[in-house]
Parts: structure tokens; C-alpha cells; sequence
């Protein structure tokens, strides 16, 4: 067992705790059992599956299993994957203005949202 795994084993602290503490802390985790290690590990790892088996019973109508086999192209969006460094750009703007804030304005009509949050005009087929 190592440092990080024991911090991750250890019961959240109440409150601030000094370094001093914190590795008192580690001392005593890296000090325990083989057995009791593996029966802490045991017990986190079967939440862990007990959470997602909860997760895909909860979302079974919206999970897909596409079944792929290796070397498989799979084409993804580009936006659905720069979702996160979009939003963490409008973060970093909001607060260099001074916006960070302000409400955002719902989207009109004719505009709708985007997965980044900005309204986008629709284009209408005549």
C-alpha cells in the first residue's frame, strides 16, 4: 500500500488539518493490517460496482452498447469533445471581465443552445 492509496482510504477530515496531521494520518494507515487494508479496499470497491450497477439500472433506456470490435473507426462529434475547454474558455473570459455574475440571456427565438451554453442561430430551409 502506498501514500496515496492510504489518503484515499482515510475517512475525510472534519476540518483543516496541518501537514504534521496529515501524515500521522498516513503513519497509521500504512501501519494496518494486510487483511484489514484489503477488507477497506474490498468494501470501496464493491460500492464502486454496487453505484454503477445502480447507475445502469437507473439509465438502462439511455445506455447503448454499440458492441465494437477492435480497430473499429468510430466517428464522435468534435464538439461533443470540446464541450469542456468551451466552457472552461467562457469561465476564463467571465472572469477576466468581471461577468463571471451575470445571468446569461435565455436564447430567442430562432437561437437555441448549444452543448457550451452560447446561443447559435438556426438556419431555416425555405
Amino acid at each position: 500500500m502506498d501514500i496515496v492509496e492510504a489518503t484515499y482510504l482515510l475517512p475525510p477530515p472534519t476540518s483543516m488539518i496541518s501537514t504534521t496531521e496529515l501524515i500521522a494520518r498516513w503513519a497509521e494507515a500504512l501501519q494496518k493490517r494486510r487483511e484489514q487494508v484489503e477488507k477497506i479496499h474490498n468494501a470501496v470497491y464493491g460500492a464502486r460496482r454496487e453505484a454503477a450497477q445502480k447507475f445502469e439500472r437507473d439509465h438502462s433506456a439511455k445506455i447503448c452498447d454499440f458492441d465494437f470490435s477492435r480497430r473499429d473507426l468510430i466517428s464522435v462529434p468534435e464538439e461533443v469533445l470540446d464541450v469542456s475547454q468551451k466552457w472552461l474558455d467562457e469561465m476564463k473570459e467571465a472572469e477576466e471581465s468581471g461577468n463571471l455574475e451575470e445571468e446569461e440571456e435565455e436564447p430567442g427565438e430562432g437561437e437555441s443552445k448549444d452543448l457550451a451554453g452560447q446561443g447559435s442561430e438556426e438556419e431555416e430551409e425555405d
